[in-house]
C-alpha cells in the first residue's frame, strides 16, 4: 500500500511534466497549422504560457493560462486564461479580453465566449467596441462576424467625434456602419439633445434617421417628428410626415408635411399644408410654402397663403399671394460706434402682397396689398382698397383700419374717399371727399367725418322711417351720424355749402349717383372660403392715383457780364 501511495504521489508530478511537454508540443503544432492551413473554419491557438488538461473536472477542454492568443481567419483574440474546446471549435476566455480584426476593429471585455462554427462572439462586462473613430460601451454584447453585426443589450452607449448615443438595446453593423437603437434612446452633442424610442444612426455621415416619435431640442427650438433625417455634424434636419417646429418659449409652432431646418445658416423651409400658430401675436398662418429666417425672426408664406387673426368674438381670415412677417429689433451702439440689433423686439409688421382679401363677420375688405403694424394695430390697405361693413362700403386710394382689442375701431381713407350705404329700399346714401374718417362702436359705424371737396347724395327719413326725398349737398367738411340700426340719422355740415332737396317723385335720374359712385357687392367676400376667389374691378373702375406736384425751388439767375 505504501508503494502504491508513493507511486500515485510521484505520478502527479510525472503527469504535470508530461502535460507541460505536450502543451508546448501542441502549441508548436498549432502554430505550424495556423501558418500552413487554408482551412479558415478552424479556431487556432497561437500561444499560451501554460496548457493543462483536467480529465476529471473538465475533460473536453484545454486549460490555457498566460498571454493566450487565438486566431480565427482574420481575427485575433487575446486573454489571460481560457478553456479551449478544440473538438467543438470554440473557447471561453477570461480577463483582459481583446479581439482585433484588421487595423480598425477592436473589442474589449472581461469575458468572452467564441463559437467558431457560427463565428459568434459573446463579450460580457466592461465591454468596449472600437471601430475607426467610433466607440461602443456596454456590459453585454454579441458580435456576429458572419453578418458583421454587433448586438448590445442591457443598456449601451456609443461615442463618436460629435455625438453620444445611448439606449437599452441596439445593434451596429461594422460593414454598413449603421447603428440601430431601441428603448429610451438619447442622442446628445454640444448643440442638440434627441429623445426617441427607436433611432437609426449612420456613423460615417453622422446622420440620424428618425423612424418613431422623436423630440429634438436646441437652444432656440423644439422639434417633434416621427420621420426624418438629422445630419448632426451639419446641424441640418429634414422632417417628414407632419412634423412640428416649436419656438423655445413655446409661443410659436409650425407644422407641415415636410420641414427643412438648417441651424448652421439659421433658416427653415416648410412644404405642404403649413400651419403656423403665433400665440404671442394671436395670429395663425397657413400655406403650402414657408421660409423662416431665424436671425431676423422673419417669415414668408405663399401658395394658398392665409392669415388668421384671432379676435373676439370671431377671427379675421386674410388671403394674399404672399405674406411676410418682419420683426424690428431695438438697436444698440457698441464701442466703435456701430449700431447693432439686440434681442429686444420693438414691433412686428405683417405684410400681404397681391390680391389681398379679408373676411370677418362684422367687416370684409380687399386690396392689392396690405400692412399690419403691431405698434398702432393699424391695417393699411393699398391700391384700390375696399372695406365693407353691414350695408356700408368705403373705398379710396389708401385705407388705414385701426384695431382696438382686435376689433375695428376706426378707419382713415386718404384720397378719392367714397362712402356708400345701401338702404333697405335699394337707394344709396353717398359721400365723397378728399379724406374720410369712419368710427365704429360695437362693430358698427356710428360716425363719418369727410374733409375736402365733400359731395353728398342723401335720402333723409322721417319719424315713421319713410323717405322724404333726396338731398344733394356740396361742402368743405361734413360729419354723418348713424343709428344703432345702422341707418343714416343726421349730417353736420361745416363751412359754406349748397344743396337741393328733391321730392321722391321729382328726383332727376342723373342726380341719383355721384360722379365717382360705384357699388362693388360682387367683389365682396361672403365667407372665409370666399377670400380665395379673386374678383377684380374693371379697368374703368380702378382708381387713378392722385399725383401731387412739388413746388419748384427758387433759383437765382446768373448775372450777365457787362460789355465794355
Amino acid at each position: 500500500m505504501r508503494l502504491r501511495e508513493k507511486f500515485l504521489s510521484y505520478s502527479k508530478y510525472i503527469l504535470s511534466a508530461l502535460f507541460l511537454v505536450c502543451g508546448h508540443s501542441f502549441l508548436f503544432a498549432q502554430q505550424e497549422e495556423a501558418s500552413d492551413s487554408t482551412n479558415e473554419t478552424m479556431v487556432y491557438l497561437i500561444h499560451a504560457d501554460e496548457i493543462r488538461l483536467d480529465r476529471f473536472l473538465n475533460p473536453d477542454a484545454h486549460i490555457l493560462r498566460g498571454n493566450v492568443v487565438f486566431r480565427h481567419d482574420s481575427m485575433y483574440m487575446y486573454c489571460d486564461s481560457a478553456l479551449f474546446y478544440q473538438d467543438r471549435n470554440m473557447f471561453n476566455a477570461y480577463k483582459n479580453i481583446k479581439a482585433v480584426q484588421g487595423d480598425t476593429l477592436f473589442l474589449y471585455g472581461d469575458s468572452l465566449y467564441y463559437d467558431g462554427e457560427k463565428k459568434m462572439l459573446r463579450v460580457r462586462n466592461n465591454v468596449k467596441l472600437i471601430n475607426n473613430s467610433l466607440e461602443l460601451v456596454t456590459d453585454k454584447l454579441n458580435y456576429d462576424r458572419a453578418k458583421e453585426l454587433a448586438y448590445f443589450f442591457d443598456n449601451g452607449k456609443m461615442y463618436d467625434e460629435n455625438n453620444t448615443l445611448s439606449s437599452k438595446y441596439g445593434e451596429y453593423s461594422t460593414k454598413t456602419e449603421m447603428a440601430s437603437f431601441y428603448g429610451n434612446v438619447d442622442l446628445v452633442n454640444k448643440d442638440y439633445t434627441l429623445d426617441s424610442d427607436t433611432l437609426l444612426y449612420h456613423t460615417t455621415s453622422k446622420m440620424a434617421v428618425i423612424i418613431s416619435p422623436t423630440q429634438i431640442r436646441n437652444q432656440s427650438n423644439l422639434i417633434n417628428s416621427k420621420h426624418g433625417f438629422f445630419y448632426t455634424d451639419r446641424k441640418f434636419i429634414i422632417l417628414l410626415d407632419r412634423s412640428m417646429l416649436i419656438s423655445e418659449d413655446s409661443l410659436r409652432t409650425m407644422t407641415a408635411d415636410s420641414i427643412v431646418y438648417n441651424d448652421n445658416e439659421h433658416y427653415a423651409q416648410a412644404f405642404g399644408n403649413i400651419l403656423v400658430d403665433d400665440n404671442q401675436n394671436n395670429m395663425g398662418l397657413r400655406g403650402n410654402y414657408l421660409y423662416f429666417c431665424e436671425l431676423n425672426d422673419s417669415i414668408l408664406v405663399t401658395d394658398m397663403a392665409q392669415a388668421i387673426i384671432a379676435q373676439a368674438p370671431d377671427s379675421m381670415f386674410i388671403h394674399a399671394d404672399t405674406f411676410k412677417v418682419v420683426t424690428f429689433f431695438k438697436m444698440d451702439t457698441i464701442a466703435d460706434g456701430t449700431l447693432v440689433a439686440t434681442d429686444s423686439v420693438l414691433y412686428r409688421q405683417f405684410r400681404g402682397y397681391n390680391k389681398a382679401k379679408g373676411y370677418k363677420s362684422d367687416f370684409q375688405f380687399m386690396a392689392d396689398s396690405l400692412v399690419f403694424d403691431s405698434r398702432d394695430t393699424c391695417l393699411s390697405m393699398y391700391k384700390d382698397p375696399i372695406i365693407w361693413s353691414d350695408n356700408l362700403q368705403v373705398l379710396g386710394e389708401l385705407v388705414k383700419a385701426y384695431m382696438n382689442d382686435s376689433t375695428l375701431d376706426w378707419i382713415n381713407v386718404i384720397n378719392q374717399a367714397l362712402f356708400v350705404e345701401q338702404t333697405d329700399s335699394g337707394y344709396y346714401n353717398q359721400i365723397s371727399s378728399r379724406e374720410m374718417k369712419a368710427f365704429f362702436r360695437n362693430g358698427h359705424m356710428w360716425r363719418t367725418d369727410a374733409d375736402g371737396n365733400v359731395q353728398v347724395v342723401f335720402y333723409p327719413i322721417d319719424q315713421d322711417q319713410v323717405m322724404i326725398g333726396m338731398n344733394t349737398t356740396s361742402a368743405p367738411n361734413l360729419s354723418a351720424f348713424f343709428t344703432e340700426q345702422r341707418t343714416l340719422e343726421k349730417m353736420k355740415i361745416v363751412g359754406a355749402s349748397k344743396g337741393v332737396l328733391y321730392p321722391m317723385d321729382k328726383i332727376p335720374a342723373n342726380k341719383k349717383h355721384l360722379s365717382n359712385f360705384a357699388w362693388f357687392s360682387s367683389l365682396r367676400p361672403y365667407s372665409k372660403d370666399d377670400i380665395f376667389r379673386w374678383r377684380t374691378k374693371n379697368d374703368s373702375q380702378k382708381l387713378k392715383v392722385t399725383s401731387t406736384r412739388k413746388a419748384p425751388l427758387p433759383t437765382l439767375k446768373k448775372n450777365n457780364k457787362r460789355k465794355n
